[in-house]
Order: C-alpha cells, then structure tokens, then sequence
C-alpha cells in the first residue's frame, strides 16, 4: 500500500500557537456569492490578532502515491502583513467575531483510503483545515479542494462543532469503478497535541 501525508508543520504550528490568549480583529478573504456566509482567497487568507498577523496558506507539493506525478494542497502558517495589506486594500476582509479572545486552535484532519477488491491501494492523510475557537464564536479556514488549486475558503459559526466545512472527497468518490471504493475519516486534533 502507498502511503502520502501532507500535514502541517512545526514551524506553522508555531505561529498559530502565537496568536491564543490575543485579541481578535479580522480575517481576510472575499465574499463568495454562490456560497453566502463564506469568505474565499487564492493562496493565502491573513488573521489580523492583538499580537500579529498570521497567514494561512496553501502551498502545492508533488506526489504520484496515486498512480500519475499530481500537485496536493499542503496548508502552512506563517508571521505575514503582505497578505494582510493587499486584502485591505481591496476591501476583502471580515471583522465578524472583532474584540473577541483566540481561545484554541485546532486542526481537522483527513485521511482517504483506497480499496480495490478489498485491498487497500494507497492512503492519503492531511490536515483539510485550521478551526479557531473564539470566546464569540469560531472561525474555520479550509481547502477548496485537495488536489492542486491552492484555494481557500473561510466559514464562520458560533462553536467549532458548528463549523460547515465542505467535503471534497468526492474529488475521487463521485464516479468510483466497479469494486472499488473509498474510505473517509476525519478527526479533529488539538493544536497543542500536535507535535512541535
């Protein structure tokens, strides 16, 4: 069985480790109309804190555990105002949730298995998305998809259990052969249980 994990890492989980305990102000993203309530951005959304500006980003690494040499979204996080500037000036930025306190982070992570007649044939597993506990409210910042289009997209609800994050599994589910099938799972991990 061929094994790919793309999760976040030690340097990302760092710097959004550096935002709990700060003030909220805003995050970056545009309005995106086919989907109400929900923010959109190519590359990288930016969260303005008391503390820092932090850009989430999605970033491209290759891999062929599939069969053919594809390019797989990889989130990352990183101390950056570049985003955040460039989104304000364009007006592209949310201040829902404003005042109030990063209480936790936490990561969603996927895993995606592929059976054939039974057999597993490869295991993808990576963090989709970044959820943020807020003392008003949460704050998730997902992928749009999982295979090579670098988006982002941003919800909001009011606990982090509530959090609508779409499911883009069906990026090989939705025409699945004869004896074949896929197995999806998602757990939600604490940041501060991830390994620094």
């Amino acid at each position: 069985m061929r094994i790919f994990e793309s999760f976040i890492d030690a340097a990302s989980i760092r710097a959004l480790e550096s935002v709990v305990g700060s003030e909220w102000a805003y995050i970056t993203g545009a309005v995106l109309s086919e989907k109400p309530g929900y923010l959109f951005a190519w590359d990288a959304v930016a969260i303005r804190t008391s503390k820092k500006t932090i850009a989430i980003c999605s970033t491209e690494v290759d891999s062929d555990f599939e069969g053919a040499l594809l390019d797989y979204d990889v989130l990352s996080a990183k101390a950056d105002d570049t985003v955040s500037r460039e989104a304000h000036a364009r007006g592209d930025v949310s201040a829902k949730f404003a005042g109030a306190t990063v209480e936790k982070i936490w990561i969603l992570r996927e895993k995606i298995v592929k059976r054939n007649l039974g057999e597993m044939e490869w295991c993808y597993s990576t963090d989709f998305a970044v959820l943020i506990e807020l003392s008003a409210g949460s704050v998730g910042v997902f992928k749009g998809s999982h295979v090579g289009s670098q988006a982002l997209q941003v919800t909001f609800a009011a606990t982090v259990d509530a959090l609508e994050i779409s499911d883009s599994s069906d990026e090989w589910t939705f025409d699945s052969e004869i004896g074949v099938d896929y197995v999806v799972t998602r757990e939600v991990l604490a940041l501060s249980d991830l390994e620094v």
